[in-house]
């Protein structure tokens, strides 16, 4: 198990195969399958397809995983297992539990918003949204800490005020709107 994100080293104590008639070092795992949602590393080197490392290596924790930050929350690789004399374990799976991590917000769009003298206009995504892999745009909020000098903000038909709360749904729905007062500024 290890953090969204993180790298974790997978030593003997997670993985091991032993072998009365062979050394760690005799000992091969090959990759067959290799993580989708990260990298399984032998010291800075990506493991792909084909590649090998030893149980001496677990041992001497050479082998690390790096999760790849996104949202899943499993991975696994597939690997078989030789001992260089004939014995074989064929293609087992290990399993790669990860623990989510709440993201910050990213702002993506953050734009002027363009109203004639006396109009009014829709806040779209194209000009402010705000994107969290964590979060649903019905729960990414807004509040309004101070309100416009000129006009006024709505959501559908109702004024909202300092302290009112808006989402980014509500934008991507077209809520959101602003009504110039029709003066100068």
């Amino acid at each position: 198990t290890l953090n969204e994100g993180a790298t974790a080293t997978i030593t003997n104590s997670l993985l091991k195969i032993t072998d009365v008639d062979n050394t760690a070092a005799q000992i091969l795992y090959t990759v067959e399958s290799p993580a989708v949602n990260g990298s399984l590393k032998k010291g800075a080197a990506v493991l792909v397809t084909g590649d090998s490392f030893t149980q001496d290596d677990l041992d001497n924790s050479r082998i690390t995983y790096v999760h790849d930050g996104g949202e899943a929350i499993s991975d696994k690789i597939i690997f078989s297992t030789s001992d260089g004399a004939g014995g074989i374990i064929p293609a087992t799976t290990y399993e790669i539990a990860i623990t989510p991590i709440n993201d910050a917000p990213v702002v993506t769009a953050n734009k002027t918003l363009d109203v004639a003298e006396g109009g009014s206009a829709l806040f779209t995504a194209s000009k402010l949204f705000v994107s969290d892999n964590d979060t649903p745009a019905t729960q990414l909020t807004y509040t309004i800490a101070s309100l416009p000098a000129n006009g006024t903000l709505k959501r559908a038909s109702a004024v909202l005020v300092a302290g009112d709360k808006f989402t980014q749904n509500d934008i991507n729905t077209g809520l959101i709107s602003y009504n110039h007062n029709g003066g100068e500024t």
